[in-house]
């Protein structure tokens, strides 16, 4: 452990020293005008008593890329077809896993439609193809394949969502 430890450690200092790409037309700083950009400013959140997100701030311009990880589920799939309708480029990474297909062909969660369910997440991942959205079934929790998958996308902004389970 201490040796991919080590590994982790020469990956993230690598990520931090790459210099910041300003803009991609050029510009000395990218047009963050409300009507071409989508700002979230001090967003906090919890899971019950525990804060996981504290005052974080950030923007991002219209056509740029966004990778989902976890975006196949509810809050997911919804996000990913909103940020696709209002000018973003969108991937969706998810291991369809958890609240998917693999637990509702086992019944492992014993759920009272199971044929209900199917058809419900089968009718996400259609949406999503629909909707020009990409899906790699990529496990988040496989370093080298989730950054494999990472770097063919080139995503501007990272959304994790692959702990939320609704």
């Amino acid at each position: 452990t201490l040796r991919s430890a080590g590994s982790s450690m020469k990956k993230v200092f690598s990520i931090l020293d790459e210099q910041p790409n300003l803009s991609k037309k050029g510009e000395k700083f990218p047009d963050t005008s409300p009507e071409n950009a989508v700002e979230f400013d001090n967003v906090k959140f919890s899971y019950g008593r525990e804060n996981v997100l504290h005052e974080v701030s950030f923007s991002i311009n219209k056509g740029e890329k966004i990778a989902i990880v976890g975006g196949c589920g509810f809050i997911g799939h919804n996000l990913a077809i909103e940020l696709k309708e209002i000018g973003y480029e969108v991937e969706v990474i998810d291991n369809l896993y958890v609240n998917n297909i693999l637990s509702v062909l086992d019944n492992t969660e014993e759920l009272p439609n199971p044929e209900l369910s199917m058809k419900i997440l089968q009718s996400r991942q259609k949406i999503l193809k629909d909707h020009g959205i990409k899906l790699s079934t990529i496990d988040a929790r496989d370093y080298h394949l989730l950054t494999e998958c990472l770097k063919k996308i080139k995503p501007d902004l990272i959304l994790t969502l692959e702990h939320l389970s609704v």
